[in-house]
């Protein structure tokens, strides 16, 4: 399937340019941080600890784990969205680190992360690219490091999707693949399949919109 991740570029200049603040709502933002600190107070997540966030847009969940006491790596292929972001720590006074970069073709990085956290970025991400993105996480956390997974998922709702191919699970507009919507059995199978245990697993409804899958994974060792 056809693939254009770089067009987030222009969705968030427009975004920037209406007035807003970020790629959702101030609202939509908060209540999405409420569900990453409940699983970051996971047992198997390290505290206080480095932290890389894929997908971090405008910086606004970012400055929220920097204020829980991580030290922060965002990845976002938008440079209009990390030149958003990076001035927004500039403001708040934060030392956040915002990097433009394609999270299925990321460079091998000298030092490892405590934490990953998917930031709605696993469920822009079609095909082979998922598993390869996957990978690379598990790739750039160190053994005792932990996966945060917060993607769409399934649910009654999603036939009504203008676009959504209920075979693929994918979107499509205008012959270019934009979202998967997987069902959560299938979207846990590739989280191990990447070599990773769930260690928590849970699904927050939403009667209007589609469903968000939340998963804490840890590393599988190699023997």
């Amino acid at each position: 399937m056809r693939t254009r991740y770089f067009g987030h570029d222009a969705a968030y200049q427009m975004r920037r340019a209406s007035g807003a603040t970020g790629w959702d709502t101030p609202e939509v933002s908060a209540a999405v941080l409420r569900q990453f600190e409940r699983l970051l107070r996971h047992d198997a997540v390290p505290q206080a600890s480095r932290l890389i966030e894929f997908g971090c847009g405008a910086g606004n969940l970012s400055v929220g784990f920097a204020r829980l006491g991580f030290e922060v790596l965002g990845v976002d292929i938008s440079p209009s969205a990390v030149a958003w972001a990076r001035e927004r720590v500039s403001a708040l006074g934060l030392a956040i680190d915002f990097r433009v970069g394609n999270v299925v073709s990321l460079a091998d990085d000298d030092s490892s992360y405590a934490v990953a956290v998917d930031s709605h970025c696993l469920h822009c991400l079609i095909g082979t690219d998922r598993g390869v993105f996957l990978r690379n996480t598990k790739r750039l956390l160190n053994p005792s490091g932990a996966l945060i997974v917060n993607t769409m998922c399934q649910n009654g709702n999603t036939h009504r999707l203008e676009g959504f191919d209920a075979t693929t699970g994918v979107i499509v507009h205008s012959g270019i693949a934009t979202r998967y919507i997987g069902c959560r059995g299938g979207i846990e199978s590739e989280i191990r399949q990447a070599g990773f245990e769930i260690v928590e697993s849970g699904v927050e409804s939403d009667e209007e919109q589609m469903d968000d899958l939340l998963v804490v994974a840890i590393p599988i060792r190699e023997a």
